[in-house]
This record gives structure tokens, sequence and C-alpha cells, in this order.
């Protein structure tokens, strides 16, 4: 609140505590008055004037009380205003909120989808390794049955390497055995 504010519902505040000094000086000077009508009690001057004294006191409680009024007044104003400006606030935070819980909602949309996706990616993660898995089993058996065929093929060369060379050394003694004869 800025000073103005604050001063005004300070005189707003102070409006009680003044009607009820100008009502106790008033009823002081009444009684001052009633003093001095009981002193003077046959004199009509000092009858008039205590009047005129009375009719004074309540001028000035009048005089006093009107800008009171005014003030009063003004302060009433100034918070009907205020009033208004917290229920214009109080829809522009409404509606900021609105806006606020739309924008979380769409996050979440995303997120929830981003998650849905995220799934899915998981899946075909899980998939593709258990086809890597598998792969990798089928060309453990093919590297094996190729080693095995290797070895087999190994095997077998070996056997035809002997038997060719059986056959070298057969035909290497042939011509010898033919020369032989034929010396």
């Amino acid at each position: 609140m800025d000073k103005q504010t604050i001063l005004t519902l300070l005189q707003v505040a102070l409006i009680p505590l003044t009607l009820a000094i100008v009502n106790w000086w008033t009823q002081r000077a009444a009684q001052r008055n009633a003093v001095a009508v009981a002193e003077v009690s046959n004199r009509a001057e000092q009858q008039e004037a205590a009047t005129t004294l009375s009719e004074k006191a309540v001028s000035i409680a009048a005089d006093m009380l009107a800008p009171m009024e005014r003030q009063l007044k003004l302060v009433t104003a100034e918070n009907i205003r205020l009033v208004e400006q917290q229920q214009q606030l109080k829809r522009e935070l409404n509606a900021e909120q609105m806006r606020h819980n739309q924008a979380a909602a769409e996050q979440q949309r995303r997120i929830d989808e981003q998650a849905e996706k995220m799934e899915q990616l998981k899946a075909q993660i899980n998939a593709l390794e258990r086809v890597e898995v598998q792969r990798r089993g089928e060309i453990e058996e093919l590297k094996q049955k190729h080693q095995n065929e290797i070895g087999q093929l190994k095997q077998e060369n070996g056997r035809l390497r002997k038997r060719i060379d059986g056959i070298k050394e057969q035909l290497d003694t042939k011509p010898l055995l033919k020369k032989d004869t034929q010396s």
C-alpha cells in the first residue's frame, strides 16, 4: 500500500475517535454552560451566551465532521476502486492459471507421447537384440560347422596328399622298373 492509502485508512480509523472527542468536548462544553447557567440562573444575557456557546460548539463539531465525512466518502470510493482492481487481478490470475494449466497439460501430453515412443523403441531394441543373439548363435553354429568342414577337408586333403604321394612314389618306381626291364 502506498502512503496515501495508509494515510486515508488512518484518517478513516480516526473518525470514530474524533467523533468521541467532539462529543466529549461538546458534553464538556454543555457542562460548562450548565454551570455557567446555574451560576447566573436568572440572567438572560448569560443564558444567551451559553446558548451561543453551545451553538458554536455544535457548529465547530459540524465543521470538524464535514471534512471527515468527505474523507470517508473518498476512502469509501478508494475502497470500491481497490476491490474492483482486486477482482480484475483475480480474473487475470485465473486466466493466467488456466493458460498455465493448459500448457502443463500439453507438456504432459508430449511427455506421455515421448514415453510411449521410448517404450516402442525399447521394444524394438529388445527385439533387435534377440535377433542379434539369434544371429550370433547361427553365426557360431556356421563357424563351428565350417571349422568342422575345414578340418574334414584338411583331413581329406591330407589323405589325398598321402595318396598322391603314394601314387607319385609308385610312378617314380614304375618307370625305374620299366627302365630296368628295358635294359
